[in-house]
């Protein structure tokens, strides 16, 4: 199985990775608030703006998904479309 067929394994994979990684970020500040105080501003800018990466990267894997069903549905109308023509010219009176 390639990841042209199958987009959102690969990108709902990195989306996940990327969220757990800003989510990870954010539960240690939350911790470091929570014990001392401790406002660290530009980490908390740098893991929002991976949740919204991931959450970006997700919605791209789904639109991509939906691209190749579509793709795959269009094939198999035109390979049905095909094996009619042909049949239909097998067919045809002389």
């Amino acid at each position: 199985m390639t990841f042209n067929k199958k987009p959102m394994r690969l990108f709902g994979a990195s989306g996940i990775a990327i969220g757990v990684v800003g989510l990870a970020i954010h539960l240690g500040l939350t911790i470091l608030f929570l014990a001392n105080g401790a406002q660290i501003r530009p980490l908390f800018w740098f893991a929002l703006a991976l949740e919204l990466i991931a959450i970006q990267t997700l919605f791209i894997g789904f639109l991509a998904e939906l691209i190749e069903r579509n793709t795959q549905v269009l094939e198999d109308i035109r390979h049905e479309q095909g094996s009619e023509k042909r049949r239909w010219i097998e067919i045809k009176p002389d």
